[in-house]
């Protein structure tokens, strides 16, 4: 699982400064409980790793008489 993180702080993630009010996308569980637990860092929202199925467009056949 991956979360979203809202910086707090100033922090060095992925090898760039990162600033107050900078949300870093796709952050490992560990790595965003390490931010939070040091304060410069919050949890916005969890999301799912896995991919989500597309939606297909299914379309009527009706209309083609």
């Amino acid at each position: 699982m991956s979360v979203k993180v809202k910086v707090t702080g100033v922090v060095k993630y992925a090898g760039r400064w990162r600033y107050p009010g900078d949300v870093l996308e796709d952050v490992r569980d560990e790595i965003a409980q390490q931010l939070v637990e040091q304060d410069v860092g919050e949890i916005v929202s969890e999301e799912e790793t896995k991919a989500k199925p597309a939606s297909k467009n299914a379309k009527s056949s009706e209309g083609d008489k």
